[in-house]
């Protein structure tokens, strides 16, 4: 009779329990749910094109650069100014002579259209590959200048997108190169079952040039060399030599929010946007970086 009143006993204990609700309820469950709180990742589209013309043109060593705003603050102005580099935007009522040589196949060159996961880094190539370069750098204002002497190589600015406030972006520029030869190296596989062989050339980023501009979907950024670029990093940037001429470029760059509708005034138009690969300037960590 014991064992029979405590099994009872244990059998009542079971279902009072099972009657009692559970804590925990659905947002417990929730918790755990792999399906639960995916992200959709926000996208940013650029568009970019480069101004081509021969070097000394008046409109784009002077006229463009006193109609543009000044996005920079003085300090990082004067740190880009040192190494041959300027920027400046464009509102939507950006000034005739730009839009005509903008919109010009005469007057442009690799014109691209890219959409990337907002943060994540796109290289927009702006010259290159060259036989040979050579030019300085200056990391901080007055610091000692940094010698450069390169083959065959290539240059590019990393470029990352991030949406904030009234459908504006926040776009991040980094300088960045590649030269000399390929070098090779083996490392693990996607899968880690094996190794593969990679080759690739000598990379440098310079973060501390790095700035940053907020841009509506209408307007235009300029990046460009200064009026004295030689022998620095915006001549290395910006400026090309042939047995005929040099020539120098400007960097113009649209960007929005994606799938917001692209803003009026293509550049370009009735060219067609290639999606290009990122440049190897822009992937990874960068060997051989410069402090």
């Amino acid at each position: 009779m014991r064992g029979f009143c405590q099994g009872f006993v244990a059998l009542v204990c079971v279902w009072l329990v099972g009657c009692v609700p559970f804590r925990g309820g659905v947002q417990a469950i929730e918790k755990y749910n792999p399906f639960q709180n995916t992200a959709v990742k926000d996208k940013v589209v650029l568009r970019s094109v480069l101004i081509e013309q021969p070097t000394g043109d008046a409109y784009l060593t002077t006229g463009i650069w006193a109609a543009t705003l000044k996005p920079l603050p003085p300090e990082k102005v004067a740190l880009l100014a040192e190494n041959g580099l300027r920027v400046g935007v464009f509102t939507t009522n950006a000034p005739g002579p730009f839009l005509e040589r903008v919109n010009s196949e005469d007057a442009t060159i690799r014109p691209t259209e890219n959409t990337i996961v907002a943060g994540e880094a796109k290289a927009i190539p702006t010259l290159g590959p060259v036989d040979r370069a050579k030019f300085t750098i200056a990391q901080d204002i007055g610091a000692e200048r940094i010698v450069c002497d390169w083959p065959t190589a290539e240059f590019a600015f990393s470029v990352t997108g991030v949406p904030v406030e009234n459908g504006k972006l926040k776009l991040t520029f980094e300088p960045r190169a590649q030269h000399g030869l390929k070098t090779g190296w083996l490392r693990p596989n996607a899968d880690s079952t094996g190794f593969a062989w990679f080759d690739q050339k000598s990379q440098e980023r310079y973060a501390k040039l790095s700035f940053e501009v907020t841009v509506s979907p209408g307007e235009f950024l300029i990046i460009g060399p200064t009026e004295t670029p030689a022998d620095k990093l915006g001549g290395a940037w910006f400026i090309t030599h042939t047995e005929a001429q040099s020539r120098m470029r400007l960097l113009v760059i649209r960007a929005w929010p994606a799938p917001s509708t692209a803003p009026s005034g293509p550049l370009v138009p009735g060219r067609k946007m290639g999606q290009t690969v990122a440049a190897q300037a822009g992937r990874g960590v960068a060997r051989g970086t410069q402090k």
